[in-house]
C-alpha cells in the first residue's frame, strides 16, 4: 500500500542520513528508490535520495568546539518553507525531535525569514554520550542534554556563523522581481539589470523593474480598506499619494486622513496571482518557450508522482518531459517564473506527496505568484512603488494575498491624534 510504503520510505531515508557512512538500499514494488554509497559525506548522502537540485538548495555547516561539534546542512536564506517537516535534527547519530534544536536553527534565521516562513535543516550534533540523556522518551525520540542553554547557544552560533559568511547574488535566479504589469518582460517594460552582491544582513537590491508614471503624482485608485464597506462596493476613486518606503518592505501611502500601509512581498504577490488566475481562466497561452530548457534532477519518488500527476503543469504553463528515472527537463513556463521554475516545480512535486490534487491549483498559483513577486528588503523608487499601489487597488480581492495574509493595513489621522494625547 502506498501510505506504508511512504512511511517505510521515510524510516529507511532518515536512517541512511543518520549513517552516511553505511550503503542503504529502499525498493519497493520492484522499484529502486536510491542507492547510498555509504562515502561518508552527508552531501552525496543527500543528493543519492533526494536528487542533486535537492542539495543545491543547502549550505554545509561543520563547527568544532571543546566538547561539541555540530555538521550538515542548512538552507540557503532564500529558501523558506511553510512548514517544519524538512527540519532534522541527529544527536551522535541518532534522530531526535528537540525543540531546543528547533529554537536554536529558527532564531539563527530571524532576519532572514518572514514570519512563517522555516529554513530547512539536515544537522548532526556531536558531543561525549554523559552530556545527553536518551532514556526520556519511550521511544529514544527525545533526548535530554545535561546543559540545554550550553547546546543552545553551540548550535545557534554554528548556524549563525555559516549565515553571517554567506554572500549570495539576488539576481533574475534568485528572487529578481517578476513584473507587475505582465509576465512578459517585453510588454511590461521591465529591463534586467546587473545582479548585486550582497550579505545577508543586507537584503537590499535595486530591482529590474521599469516604470512610465512621473514621480510624485498624484494617482487616483479604489477607496482602501475599510471593515465597513466591501470591495465590491468601492466605486469612488480617491487621491492617494506615495509617501516612500520603510526598512525596504512596507509602501507609506497617504489617502485623505488615512496613513495606509502596504505589504510590497504580498501586494505583488496579489497582483501576479490575479493576472496568472485570470489568464488561465480565460484560457490564455501563460507558457513561454525557455530558450535553454532547464534539467531538474529529483528522486525516484518525485518521479513517479510526477508520472501520476504529469497532466496537471500544462494547466499552469508548464511543459515538462521526464528524460530518465531521475531527471526532468522543463521546456517552458509562465514568464513570471522565470529563473525560478526548477525551484517551484520541485516545491509543488512536494506538495503533491502530502495533499489532495483538488488544491493544487491554488497552491501552484500561489507558489509561482509568491516566489517572482517583489521581495522584502528590496528597495523600490517612487515610479515602482507607484506601480504597485495602483495595481494592487485595482484587483479583485486585495484585502489578503493568496495566502490569506494582509496586503494593507491602515491608521487614521483620529488614531494617531489619539496616540499622541493631541
Amino acid at each position: 500500500p502506498i501510505t506504508e510504503g511512504n512511511h517505510v520510505y521515510d524510516v529507511v531515508s532518515k536512517l541512511a542520513l543518520s549513517h552516511p557512512d553505511i550503503s542503504f538500499s529502499y525498493s519497493n514494488e520492484k522499484k529502486r528508490y536510491f542507492k547510498t554509497s555509504g562515502s561518508g559525506k552527508i552531501e552525496e548522502t543527500v543528493a543519492e535520495i533526494y536528487g542533486l537540485n535537492y542539495l543545491q538548495q543547502y549550505l554545509d555547516v561543520n563547527w568544532q568546539g571543546s566538547r561539541y561539534r555540530v555538521q550538515g546542512l542548512i538552507s540557503r536564506p532564500e529558501i523558506r518553507k511553510t512548514h517544519r517537516r524538512m527540519q532534522t535534527f541527529f544527536v551522535n547519530n541518532r534522530l531526535v525531535r528537540s525543540p531546543v534544536l528547533m529554537r536554536a536553527l529558527e532564531e539563527a534565521y530571524r532576519g532572514l525569514l518572514l514570519s512563517r516562513e522555516y529554513p530547512m535543516a539536515i544537522l548532526f550534533l556531536d558531543c561525549p554520550p554523559e552530556l545527553v540523556d536518551v532514556n526520556v522518551h519511550p521511544q529514544k525520540a527525545e533526548v535530554k542534554f545535561q546543559d540545554a542553554g550550553e547546546v543552545y547557544r553551540v548550535f545557534y552560533h554554528a548556524i549563525k556563523n555559516k549565515l553571517a559568511d554567506y554572500s549570495y547574488r539576488l539576481d533574475d535566479k534568485a528572487g529578481g522581481a517578476a513584473a507587475a504589469g505582465d509576465d512578459s518582460p517585453a510588454e511590461s517594460g521591465y529591463t534586467d539589470q546587473p545582479s548585486v552582491s550582497l550579505r545577508p544582513d543586507e537584503r537590499i537590491y535595486e530591482p529590474s523593474l521599469s516604470f512610465p508614471v512621473t514621480e510624485g503624482a498624484v494617482v487616483q485608485s479604489a477607496s482602501v480598506f475599510s471593515a465597513l464597506i466591501n470591495e465590491e462596493q468601492f466605486e469612488e476613486r480617491s487621491p492617494y499619494t506615495i509617501i516612500g518606503q520603510f526598512d525596504h518592505a512596507y509602501i507609506l501611502v497617504q489617502q485623505e486622513q488615512e496613513l495606509l500601509l502596504i505589504d510590497q512581498h504580498a501586494a505583488h504577490e496579489k497582483i501576479l496571482f490575479n493576472k496568472l488566475q485570470e489568464k488561465i481562466l480565460n484560457k490564455q497561452a501563460i507558457a513561454q518557450t525557455m530558450a535553454f530548457p532547464e534539467q531538474l534532477s529529483i528522486s525516484v519518488k518525485q518521479m513517479e508522482l510526477f508520472e501520476q500527476h504529469a497532466d496537471l503543469f500544462p494547466s499552469i504553463g508548464f511543459e515538462i518531459e521526464a528524460i530518465g528515472p531521475e531527471a526532468l527537463v522543463i521546456r517552458a513556463a509562465p514568464g513570471f517564473a522565470r529563473g525560478q521554475e526548477a525551484v517551484i516545480v520541485s516545491e509543488l512535486l512536494e506538495f503533491l506527496e502530502e495533499h489532495p490534487v483538488v488544491e493544487f491549483f491554488h497552491h501552484a498559483l500561489s507558489t509561482i505568484a509568491c516566489k517572482s513577486a517583489i521581495k522584502a528588503g528590496q528597495r523600490l523608487n517612487m515610479q515602482q512603488m507607484q506601480q504597485v499601489v495602483t495595481e494592487l487597488l485595482t484587483s479583485a480581492e486585495w484585502k489578503n494575498c493568496p495566502h490569506g495574509r494582509p496586503t494593507v493595513l491602515q491608521i487614521s489621522r483620529e488614531e494617531l491624534d489619539r496616540r499622541f494625547k493631541r
